[in-house]
């Protein structure tokens, strides 16, 4: 049925209407779901546990760094994915490389580092909230929700303050690049937009020179 395809490729679908349904249905009729919708190339939808375990589980077969993980739009389809960070960013990266990386990162999420962001993430979710309170409203998916964890990576990263507007900005452009609120003309354009790779090529300058004036960088 590929009215499964066409509700899964279409953003206003997920916008206006609750997902779950027809998640149920898909899992009953058929958990292992060839979708194309309004795309020119298809994916495999997997709706059943057990085989989305058995997807993650294999990267040879089931490659994240090969297409990435964005719905490939008609604009994206042909575009060089290593220009859009296959093989780069680490959730759009295989094993071996993957596995180093993601340890690097999980060290400050382990049980006993957690603790020692309690009062910077109380300061970022208060310095949120004192934002949108004066205003009476908000929005709590795209004022809250959607800026608390990428706020406390950066937290984590040492990101400048003056900076993460823009970062923020520039990965819901990323992520969304084929929603209208993140939209910057076609979704490759939203796509490109955000330069991340300048940044931080950038920013790893800033901190080598740093370093090289406190005398912290060794060269025989």
């Amino acid at each position: 049925m590929e009215v499964f395809g066409d509700k899964l490729t279409d953003p206003a679908f997920f916008a206006t209407n609750d997902p779950h349904p027809l998640w149920k249905q898909m899992r009953a009729e058929d958990p292992v779901h060839w979708a194309t919708g309004n795309l020119s190339r298809g994916f495999w939808s997997i709706t059943k546990y057990e085989d989305a375990v058995s997807v993650l589980r294999d990267p040879h077969t089931f490659s994240s760094e090969a297409l990435g993980m964005s719905m490939m739009t008609r604009e994206l389809e042909n575009f060089d994915r290593s220009e859009m960070g296959c093989g780069a960013m680490i959730i759009a990266m295989d094993p071996p490389r993957h596995n180093p990386m993601r340890k690097a990162l999980s060290r400050n999420f382990l049980r006993s580092q957690v603790v020692h962001w309690d009062e910077r993430c109380r300061r970022v979710v208060k310095e949120l909230i004192d934002r949108v309170a004066p205003l009476g409203q908000c929005d709590f998916v795209t004022d809250i929700a959607q800026q608390l964890p990428m706020l406390m990576i950066l937290e984590m990263m040492e990101i400048p303050g003056q900076d993460r507007p823009t970062l923020l900005r520039w990965a819901a452009m990323t992520v969304g690049n084929d929603d209208p609120e993140f939209q910057v003309g076609s979704s490759l354009e939203s796509r490109t937009q955000g330069n991340f790779a300048i940044y931080v090529t950038t920013a790893a300058g800033w901190r080598w020179n740093a370093a090289a004036a406190r005398g912290a960088i060794y060269s025989p």
